[in-house]
């Protein structure tokens, strides 16, 4: 991925698709993301800052121990 394709991701696609389900419009909309640098360019960080999107990195080579899903629910099965 580069810049230019996750800017164009997190603008045309995530950003609609959260809005679309968001459940309550007075609280922000979380996105919990890998520690890759393309996360980190300004332009998604306005665009989420914008749109009340709070992004929430995971730290660097991490994510495997860490990842909500695996760790919490899937771990159990």
């Amino acid at each position: 991925m580069d810049h230019e394709i996750a800017d164009y991701w997190f603008r045309n696609h995530f950003i609609p698709t959260a809005e679309k389900y968001h459940v309550d419009p007075e609280k922000p909309i979380v996105l919990t993301v890998d520690g890759h640098s393309l996360h980190e360019q300004r332009a998604i960080q306005r665009a989420a800052y914008d749109n009340g999107v709070i992004i929430h990195a995971f730290p660097s080579k991490t994510t495997h121990k860490i990842q909500p899903l695996d760790v919490g629910v899937f771990s159990s099965v």
